[in-house]
């Protein structure tokens, strides 16, 4: 089979859809052969005489692939034909001049991938640097030193003595003692934290039902709702955020307030509980069902604190208790009440909101400051290619031969040559372009 068979130095242009246009060469190391194009892909072999990876790069230029698209017909599935290339006008240069242009294009790309390769590194260091912090917070060596300093720190356990009392006044009847973690799988905390659950030191609630049946004539108000897309892991993303027809009763029952904690439950498994505190960015803002809300009992209490803590430690926790169905899993509210969650004295919990605070701040700074220097390592490749388009990479075969006092072979003579040269001369296949 001949018709599209890929030989070393071949230039491979895309045809249709959404990469239309997309050039890529075929280098002497090329592992696949003997290999052939699809009808999706043209097949370029540049004539003799013509240096391959320049004609390559330039077509990957913005410049090339401008000309190229110039080609293209059709809708947004549609693309180009073979007919594209003669209307592709590429600068030629020299054929010396050609080939120091390519050598100094690749000795420069090959440096600013290799920066590249750095960066796309950096987030992923990132990361564990973000786990290792609250690893670091909740076993308390993030404050180890700050809490040795301490002289009269009150231990976590007056706190909930305190929020025990409250409630009981509050509830009567209905008051039930808070239940103590299972201690025989937790891991040790500092002297002067306590475990508990989270119900014990907050008011969980879920949200209104989409599309619930009302009575009728019940008077309802569109309203901004939190969904579990708006929820994310350590973060709100209300780029988005839709209304939903609720009571004046279920506004006032379900109205988020700042400090409240988000916790999504229903989704993928791996994202149940994920969530973060709500901080009254939109007004007379309620919940889906898909979101429950945990709201502190006691306004010392650090909602960050516990956020952060079912953001990682404690995400496998809802993986183990969610309840999975064919294709999505869920979270009861009993069971993320139940969640264990360790207390630091209120002083020290505001200590550790301050310094995690710090280091998340100094991470995404470098975060921003990678993500730029990604956009300048992308548009570096192209203006490395431009110069050279321009004649200003290298010295110009022109240039080197008035240095050297020499005749030289301009384009326009090269390009006459190619013209003489006998048809089986000038391309080694029958086809040029498939």
């Amino acid at each position: 089979m001949n018709r599209g068979h890929i030989r070393s130095h071949d230039i491979l242009v895309v045809k249709d859809g959404a990469t239309t246009g997309k050039v890529s060469l075929v280098r002497e190391d090329f592992p696949f052969q003997p290999a052939v194009v699809n009808e999706h892909v043209c097949l370029c072999r540049p004539l003799q005489r013509l240096y391959s990876p320049y004609l390559f790069y330039y077509l990957f230029s913005e410049e090339g692939q401008k000309r190229i698209l110039e080609n293209f017909q059709g809708s947004a599935q549609g693309g180009i034909n073979q007919q594209f290339a003669p209307n592709v006008v590429v600068p030629i240069a020299p054929i010396g001049e050609q080939k120091r242009i390519v050598t100094q294009v690749e000795a420069l790309l090959t440096q600013v991938n290799a920066s590249r390769e750095r960066l796309a590194r950096v987030p992923a260091i990132l990361k564990r640097f973000r786990q290792s912090v609250l690893a670091a917070t909740y076993s308390g060596r993030l404050t180890a030193e700050w809490r040795e300093a301490q002289t009269d720190l009150e231990p976590a356990s007056v706190l909930l003595e305190r929020i025990r009392k409250e409630r009981k006044a509050n509830l009567g009847s209905r008051y039930k003692e808070p239940v103590a973690p299972d201690m025989s799988e937790l891991p040790e905390i500092p002297e002067g934290w306590e475990w508990v659950q989270l119900r014990s030191v907050s008011d969980i609630k879920g949200g209104v039902t989409k599309g619930e049946r009302r009575r009728e004539g019940l008077i309802t108000l569109p309203t901004p709702y939190l969904r579990v897309a708006n929820v994310q892991r350590g973060f709100l993303d209300l780029s988005e955020i839709k209304t939903i027809e609720a009571t004046t009763k279920e506004i006032e029952e379900l109205r988020l307030l700042a400090g409240d904690i988000l916790f999504n439950e229903g989704g993928d498994r791996d994202k149940l509980g994920r969530g973060w505190v709500w901080e009254n960015q939109i007004s007379d803002c309620i919940h889906q069902n898909h979101v429950f809300r945990a709201r502190l009992l006691d306004a010392r209490i650090q909602p960050k604190f516990i956020s952060w803590y079912g953001n990682s430690n404690g995400s496998q926790y809802f993986v183990d208790q969610g309840k999975q169905t064919v294709n999505l899993a869920s979270l009861s509210i009993t069971k993320l009440g139940e969640l264990p969650v360790p207390m630091p004295p209120t002083i020290e919990q505001a200590e550790i909101v301050r310094r995690v605070e710090t280091l998340f701040a100094l991470s995404d700074a470098i975060e921003r400051r990678v993500e730029a220097a990604q956009l300048r390592a992308k548009s570096l490749t192209q203006s490395i290619l431009a110069r050279a388009f321009r004649g200003e990479l290298v010295p110009t075969e022109a240039e080197l031969a008035r240095l050297e006092g020499r005749e030289y072979e301009t384009a326009e003579m090269l390009l006459e040559r190619i013209q003489k040269m006998p048809t089986q001369e000038k391309q080694p296949s029958k086809r040029r372009s498939e």
